[in-house]
């Protein structure tokens, strides 16, 4: 992969990221302020990753069906900016519930988009660390639109943060301009993968205990998108203090996807999924008994890992399936964050008002122990059978030079 390419698509990924970490936060405190209650934030929130999920899911689609990826990443740039500028216009819950769909709509389609062009553009090797890469997009989200939302919506108002958040849709739209779109199979990798892939792939048990742990997982994230704010704001934190906490917990993760993704290249991708959700259940445990702003910092960092383990899964999914399959296959794993925010607000919304905040953490920190137990039952290979001619392999010095038909270590 060229090194334009790999600037544009880090950027098409990136810019959802922030603004999607600068409202977030701050979207169940501005929904309060419209005379919304709990259980209505929570389903408006769901609502909005229902439409994300949506996105995301039917990008693999519009990937197979049109060959293109390209002009949909510019048209949804577009769509974001005015969908932006309009959730700051808007009077009630209803009207916000309807401008957030739209937006996060268009970010389904943007991250999804990305994510395709970089399996079929990535070299077998590399696929870990391309979207290690990629995936710290989420980190770099949460610095920037962590730390900034907060402070301008103190010195600003919630007006001024809508016309920046949507100004950031420009660089999207630039940063599409470049983009180069890659044949819909790619021409490196196993030839015999893509000689023998000519109808469409089965699901297969490891790819579906991959996309059931993604989405109890993120269940668990997003119980603590909605609790932590509200949560912080029942504290007497103000809206710097709420985005702040994103933002810490970003600028600490920064280079985590990127170092998860070398070490599933070296090690395997299974044992770093099974240490990033451990490492989510532990963020829902410590936020349960939160009260200093710290406890917040670090609940939020621990659970922000999860974003690793999406990096480490999205190159499982591209070692393991067929390249005709490979757009469908991995936006159906993009899709599992969103589908455990639909679970997670509608889920926490309610649980909040009928059983108390913390027994819904309680809950919430079970489900990514039982993602980490579903881990240790995927597929440990790290890369596919056959690497690319010529390309860096891998070996302990240990181990003594496999035969030409046997998996590469």
């Amino acid at each position: 992969m060229s090194r334009k390419q790999l600037i544009a698509l880090f950027l098409c990924n990136l810019m959802p990221y922030v603004v999607g970490n600068g409202l977030i936060g701050l979207l169940p405190v501005y929904a309060q302020d419209l005379g919304a209650d709990t259980a209505a934030i929570g389903f408006s929130m769901a609502i909005g990753f229902g439409a994300l999920a949506v996105g995301t899911f039917g990008s693999g689609w519009l990937s197979s069906r049109f060959g293109r990826r390209k002009p949909f990443v510019t048209l949804s740039a577009v769509v974001s900016l005015a969908g932006v500028l309009l959730m700051g216009q808007a009077p009630n819950i209803e009207l916000l519930t309807v401008f957030f769909a739209i937006v996060w709509l268009m970010a389904g389609i943007q991250i999804a988009m990305s994510n395709i062009l970089a399996g079929l553009s990535a070299e077998v090797t590399q696929r870990g660390r391309i979207f290690g890469i990629l995936g710290t997009a989420l980190a770099v989200g949460q610095v920037v639109g962590g730390l900034t939302a907060g402070p301008i919506v103190n010195h600003l108002g919630f007006d001024a943060l809508f016309v920046l958040a949507a100004s950031t849709y420009i660089v999207t739209f630039a940063a599409s301009l470049a983009l180069q779109d890659a044949p819909s199979a790619p021409l490196h990798g196993d030839p015999r993968r893509q000689t023998l892939s000519a109808g469409p792939a089965p699901v297969s048990a490891a790819f579906a205990i991959l996309l059931v742990a993604s989405v109890l997982a993120y269940i668990a994230n997003f119980v603590t998108n909605l609790a932590r704010p509200l949560a912080m704001s029942d504290l007497g934190y103000d809206a710097a203090a709420i985005s702040t906490v994103v933002g810490i917990s970003g600028v600490v993760n920064l280079p985590l996807p990127f170092i998860s993704g070398w070490l599933s290249d070296r090690f395997g991708r299974k044992p770093v999924l099974f240490a990033c959700y451990l490492a989510g259940a532990a963020g829902v445990g410590v936020l349960v008994s939160a009260g200093s702003l710290w406890h917040f910092w670090v609940a939020q960092f621990l659970v922000s890992l999860l974003g690793s383990g999406m990096a480490v899964g999205a190159a499982l999914i591209t070692d393991l399936v067929p390249p005709n399959a490979l757009s469908a296959s991995l936006s159906k794993h993009a899709t599992t964050p969103w589908i455990g925010a639909v679970i997670g607000f509608t889920f926490t919304g309610l649980a909040i008002q009928s059983l108390g905040m913390t027994l819904t953490l309680e809950i919430g920190m079970a489900l990514p122990f039982i993602a980490a137990g579903l881990a240790l039952l995927l597929r440990s290979s790290a890369r596919p059978a056959v690497p690319v001619a010529g390309a860096r392999r891998y070996r302990l010095p240990w181990r003594a030079r496999p035969a030409a038909d046997a998996p590469c270590p």
